[in-house]
């Protein structure tokens, strides 16, 4: 089910950083690592996470996830939801690299979102193709590059929010 921050805290607005990774299922795409880092770039939630489905693809080669590292999977995504809903205030911005995908499956609604992409040029080979994806650690590379940079005011044509 689709949960929204609706909620703001009694606080100043944070920003944080935000990936997931995930595996193809029987019913599709399921998050199953969702890691969010605060302002310093410090982890301040991550957690595995248990699909409802059987996998099909551990997609190891992007996600780095083994059904080893799965087994330790004690989370369900409405554990993973509550949290983030605790954590996350509407007056908070998420800043992710592919955000809108990320929040699509973990069926959350946030309505103050910017999109940062990763520069690097060792991703692209002569030929166009990737020769090394970003893992869910390389979030981590938003905390310097992108926080900072985070769009002011709905006139910036990064800023992506939700109708």
């Amino acid at each position: 089910a689709m949960v929204v921050t609706t909620e703001p805290k009694a606080r100043p607005g944070k920003v944080f950083a935000l990936d997931c990774e995930m595996v193809d299922t029987e019913i599709g795409k399921e998050v199953v690592i969702v890691t969010m880092l605060n302002f310093a770039g410090e982890t301040c939630f991550e957690s595995l996470v248990r699909p409802s489905a059987r996998i099909r693809d551990y997609k190891t080669q992007y996600s780095g996830m083994t059904p080893e590292k799965l087994d330790r999977a004690t989370a369900t995504l409405k554990d993973v939801q509550r949290s983030l809903l605790d954590l996350v205030s509407a007056d908070d911005i998420l800043v992710g690299h592919g955000i809108d995908n990320d929040l699509r499956a973990l069926h959350l609604e946030h309505r103050k979102v910017t999109e940062k992409k990763l520069h690097s040029s060792n991703l692209w080979s002569g030929c166009g193709h990737f020769q090394s994806l970003p893992t869910h650690r390389q979030v981590k590379a938003l905390q310097v590059e992108g926080l900072g940079e985070v769009p002011s005011g709905p006139g910036d044509p990064n800023a992506r929010r939700r109708p």
